[in-house]
């Protein structure tokens, strides 16, 4: 059975590591970002205008799409930061499954409309999967090997 020292496990606790720390700062950001730009789409649209009519405009329609999209990673990037900052390892699956879908909505955002906030937004996920995946952030989830090596014994 491997050891492990106190010094050890403190220095390795995702709790006292500041990458985790920064990831965490930057989710959370990128979840008051989504949260705003599907609010400042949505007060762009006059309601009441909208409630007496039969049809929908397409600026209300967008507003749907966007709220769609952007509101369910904003909870996803919001309970990533949380279990990146409880030390859950879930945490890091959470904010890649965010990271993939909000990529992959920008893209096909830039591929319909090409709206100038999506820009930002890809940058933001782009630096946080690259971030993910740095070793600081592996190392401070991987606290012991899944398995210890068996030992053999040959016997012939």
């Amino acid at each position: 059975m491997i050891q492990r020292s106190r010094s050890d496990l403190l220095e390795h606790n995702p709790l006292r590591s500041w990458p985790i720390r920064v990831l965490g700062l930057l989710l959370l950001a990128q979840t008051a970002a989504l949260v705003g730009v599907s609010l400042v789409s949505s007060a762009r649209i006059n309601w009441r205008q909208i409630v007496g009519s039969r049809t929908l405009p397409p600026q209300a329609l967008d507003v749907f799409v966007l709220g769609g999209m952007f509101i369910p990673c904003a909870v996803l990037a919001l309970a990533a930061a949380v279990g990146l900052l409880a030390g859950l390892r879930i945490g890091w699956l959470l904010a890649m499954l965010a990271q993939a879908i909000l990529l992959g909505g920008c893209l096909w955002l830039y591929v319909s409309e090409g709206p100038a906030f999506i820009y930002p937004l890809m940058l933001s996920s782009i630096v946080i999967v690259l971030y993910l995946n740095s070793r600081d952030v592996r190392v401070a989830f991987h606290l012991q090997p899944l398995s210890e090596p068996m030992e053999t014994t040959s016997e012939i």
